[in-house]
């Protein structure tokens, strides 16, 4: 909030709308910034300080400028670009943008370049390549005499923003609109070489310079993947993204200030000519999910739906008295139920319970049932095997678990064996076994160490070649105090010895992650790294205060984990040295899942403004802020830094996460085309 003792004209109201103030500004009396945490108000142009009455401070997000270039079509519109440094060839290439098009009568119909690389010549230029708009609706290229219009028509002229893309991988090309590929694709007969100088919105060949809007122009020295085109294109990138050559991205420049157009990867200034310009404009924004359907489901959820191959997998217990307890399978498409199956028959209990251990691996479910003894807290645990095609149980009868108690982990087939995570009556356990017929074994550690009590924690076994690695907690016996533990044992547990057992010094709080010869064992706002062959520590690296709860993820030489600090971190798995970290803008509340290159996690809201949201980001290098705005107190910005800009990276689910606790409903959302 800022007071005036002058008149402003309205050429400063708009150019100083966006920019910090030094304090020493000609008539400016009151400049106010806001405190949260102290809940106060100071006027930095005089030192006062204010009081609040029936109010508070509160974080929000604040408004920011956002730019794009525009083109009148004109012959001498033009942003020149030199190119030093920025080499690719078809065999590893992706050209992309936002356009958003005139809708004046016959642009529609006008072939308009995009982006090209332009070899000035004395008779003709040479086009190396050019990425175009070819009328009606195609989009198409040239190559060094190579050309190709695609087949595809979906609209891209309506005057609305959409995303293009030409993607160049071993020769073969492939266009994408709004994130999704063209049906057609091209081979070139030959390989050929990028060069010259790089043009943006510029009459080239026999195309005219684009009557529009441009935005986040991006050249890559690698063919992205489709996942990459479609989860990206929402992503604000920052110009150190592995393979990136050329961004051209003004979202953040003051449209009535002097703007100079750079390549923000090489700090390269570009120069504009005839009508070309940097002007306001309504960027192209991720769009929310709709809800497609709902589904009521008749009993408590004790765990989140799982995706399988014929649907989305949901479990209910009837709490009404009936004692039921369902698996169902519901069409994704509609929401409607294909079959249900109900555990009682099949395990001749009573009163059964399915607890949250349900997995699945594809093609088969498998349910974890208790039922209690009479008169006890102990339970019959036992493990359903069902075609998630048909609702039918696979084995002859369920695996019986005695003599354990109840489900510590979900059941997971890992390396072609079965396992589940269970209480015993004097310790925690491993129940393992053959997923097609259900013979399944149990062992509990109490058997292996003696001296072990009772677990109530244990994460989800994961497996190499060798061994199967736990991370559990035993409680305290007259022998000795409870401990934190991770456990190695044998790939064939058969044997039931404890190839090597560590002690950690504060509680797990997250699946462990494992690579090629360490193991990562979340425990708080650290990440203990362990060998694989003996269990000492390689490494631990203390990310923040708050706590990793769901499990990192590996890829490559790189460890990724989120906290529930808002940021997502990555890590050297050799020497734990952070690489980068960047802020999603609250609490990352789920597992971290990789896909085709693009982590996905989602985040929980901060309960004010901003609600939960599925995030989509890039798993090598920093993914340019694929997340939510960081919060701030709404100030002037008192410390004069610029805040950094984020946004959401392509939403999967809308509503609230995590989808792992006990719920009436089951919703399902889809983007603006249905996918």
């Amino acid at each position: 909030m800022r007071v005036w003792s002058v008149a402003r004209s309205a050429q400063q109201i708009a150019s100083w709308r966006w920019a910090p103030l030094s304090l020493t500004e000609p008539g400016l009396t009151v400049r106010t910034s806001f405190d949260a945490s102290g809940q106060v108000i100071t006027n930095q142009a005089g030192g006062a300080t204010g009081s609040i009455t029936a109010g508070k401070v509160i974080t929000t997000d604040l408004p920011a400028p956002s730019c794009a270039l525009s083109f009148s079509g004109g012959s001498q519109d033009s942003v020149n670009m030199l190119t030093a440094g920025v080499q690719f060839d078809s065999s590893a290439a992706t050209l992309e943008c936002w356009m958003k098009m005139s809708t004046a009568a016959g642009v529609a119909a006008t072939g308009q370049a995009l982006v090209c690389m332009v070899q000035l010549g004395d008779q003709q230029s040479v086009l190396q390549p050019l990425f175009a708009y070819a009328g009606n609706d195609a989009l198409s290229f040239s190559w060094r005499g190579t050309s190709y219009q695609s087949a595809d028509t979906r609209p891209v002229s309506d005057g609305a923003w959409h995303h293009v893309a030409v993607v160049f991988n071993q020769n073969y090309v492939t266009f994408y609109k709004d994130g999704v590929a063209a049906a057609d694709v091209f081979q070139m007969p030959a390989l050929q070489q990028s060069e010259g100088m790089f043009q943006i919105g510029a009459a080239a060949g026999s195309m005219a310079a684009i009557n529009g809007e441009l935005y986040d122009i991006r050249v890559w020295d690698n063919a992205c993947t489709p996942a990459q085109i479609s989860s990206y294109q929402y992503v604000t990138l920052i110009g150190n993204e592995p393979g990136l050559k050329v961004l051209c991205n003004r979202s953040g420049a003051n449209p009535a200030l002097p703007t100079v157009v750079v390549n923000q990867v090489t700090g390269t200034k570009a120069g504009m000519t005839g009508n070309a310009a940097v002007v306001a404009a309504v960027l192209p924004q991720q769009p929310l999910p709709a809800s497609v359907w709902t589904y009521p489901t008749p009993g408590e959820s004790p765990t989140g739906p799982l995706l399988s191959q014929q649907g989305l997998l949901c479990t209910d217990n009837d709490t009404g008295g009936t004692g039921g307890a369902f698996l169902r399978s519901v069409e994704l498409e509609t929401g409607q139920v294909r079959w249900s199956y109900d555990v009682r028959p099949e395990s001749q209990l009573t009163s059964v319970v399915i607890p949250a251990a349900v997995g699945t691996d594809g093609s088969t479910a498998y349910v974890g049932v208790q039922s209690p003894y009479e008169q006890t807290s102990l339970n019959f645990v036992e493990i359903h095997a069902v075609d998630v095609a048909t609702g039918e149980p696979v084995w002859q009868q369920p695996a019986h678990l005695a003599p354990a108690t109840a489900f510590l982990t979900r059941p997971v087939v890992l390396g072609g064996t079965l396992y589940a995570g269970v209480q015993g009556l004097s310790s925690g356990g491993l129940a393992w076994g053959d997923p097609a017929s259900g013979a399944m074994q149990v062992r509990f550690f109490a058997e292996a160490s003696h001296q072990e009590g009772q677990s109530q924690f244990m994460t989800e076994p994961v497996v190499d070649a060798t061994s199967v690695y736990i991370g559990r907690n035993a409680a305290a016996t007259p022998a000795g105090a409870a401990e934190m533990l991770v456990s190695a044992l044998p790939a064939d547990p058969q044997q039931w010895t404890i190839t090597w057992q560590v002690a950690l010094s504060a509680d797990i709080t997250a699946d462990l992650a494992l690579g090629s010869s360490t193991l990562f064992v979340p425990t708080g706002g650290t990440i203990v790294a362990l060998n694989t062959a003996d269990g000492s520590t390689k490494w631990s690296h203390q990310l923040s205060g708050s706590k990793v709860q769901g499990r990192p993820v590996v890829i490559g030489s790189t460890l990724y984990a989120g906290s529930t600090d808002g940021t997502l971190y990555a890590l050297d798995t050799a020497a734990g040295t952070e690489q980068w970290r960047v802020d999603t803008g609250s609490a990352i509340v789920t597992d971290l899942v990789n896909e085709d290159s693009v982590l996905y996690f989602a985040n929980a809201g901060d309960g004010v403004g901003t609600g939960p949201a599925f995030l989509a980001g890039q798993d090598a290098g920093p993914p340019a802020r694929a997340g939510r705005s960081p919060r701030r107190p709404a100030s002037d910005n008192p410390t004069g830094r610029r805040p950094s800009r984020v946004r959401p990276g392509r939403a999967r689910a809308a509503g609230p996460a995590p989808a792992d606790r006990p719920g009436r409903t089951a919703a399902a959302g889809t983007g603006p085309h249905g996918r």
